[in-house]
């Protein structure tokens, strides 16, 4: 659902210096899986991953609808269940059951107030385009959802 959203990825070079690199969140999951060996179990999955690993190399990132509507039923039907969203999301909190919205919430406070505490401007630029990120994500999230919120 948000492959195609970006990132700021924090590595090392050869030097041992930070470096930043925007990335997609498709492209980040698929290195990391294919680094750490990650192999998949199960047939569907690794399809689908498949179909990440070579649209990113082909230099794009598929969007749901390659999904949704792909030939094989197993994959259609994979990515149906997964962009739908059976479950009402009230009161899970109180059961300590964080959904990705609480989540992003939380992270976008987080940088909220490191970005109070930022001196340097790179480490500002950085975060204004991590609050941003969070916000498109934020926003996406309550589109699926239906929430609209007034400020």
């Amino acid at each position: 659902m948000y492959g195609k959203s970006t990132i700021i990825d924090e590595r090392e070079d050869e030097n041992g210096e930070k470096v930043y690199e925007q990335v997609s969140v498709a492209q980040l999951i698929v290195d990391d899986l294919k680094m750490d060996g990650f192999v998949f179990t199960n047939v569907v999955n690794k399809k689908v991953f498949d179909i990440f690993d070579k649209a990113i190399d082909a230099g794009y990132i598929p969007d749901d609808q390659v999904f949704v509507s792909h030939e094989d039923e197993t994959i259609a039907q994979l990515a149906a269940d997964l962009l739908s969203t059976p479950y009402k999301l009230d009161q899970w909190e109180k059961y300590g059951i964080f959904v990705k919205r609480e989540i992003i919430e939380e992270r976008r406070k987080a940088v909220e107030e490191e970005l109070k505490t930022a001196t340097d401007p790179a480490d500002q630029l950085i975060l204004l385009k991590q609050k941003k990120d969070l916000d498109d994500i934020r926003k996406q999230i309550n589109k699926e959802l239906g929430i609209v919120i007034a400020k």
